[in-house]
């Protein structure tokens, strides 16, 4: 609701009289795209969503462990804690 608050605010200061459906393109701009989300089931654990977005990083970093424990914002030793307790739920091939 807030957002759409100030969508509104927004448009409505940069646009004058009258609102058209053009003066929002600034929220389509920053939505996210479709390969840039993580789908997380409904009923994941919070623990589920983390091995995932640990998981999705490392393949966005080719395996290389400082690049996803920097994009992450973790320690490498952090990350390395993680994928040795996920060792077993395919993060095996991110252990060497």
């Amino acid at each position: 609701v807030r957002e759409l608050r100030n969508a509104l605010e927004r448009a409505f200061i940069l646009s004058g009289a009258t609102i058209e459906a053009s003066d929002f393109d600034v929220l389509r701009d920053g939505a996210p795209r479709p390969e840039n989300v993580l789908a997380i089931p409904r009923g994941a654990t919070i623990a589920d969503a983390e091995r995932a977005v640990i998981l999705a990083a490392m393949e966005d970093a080719g395996g290389n462990k400082r690049r996803a424990a920097a994009a992450l914002g973790i320690s490498i030793k952090t990350l390395y804690n993680r994928l040795h307790d996920y060792g077993e739920y395919g993060a095996a091939d991110y252990l060497r």
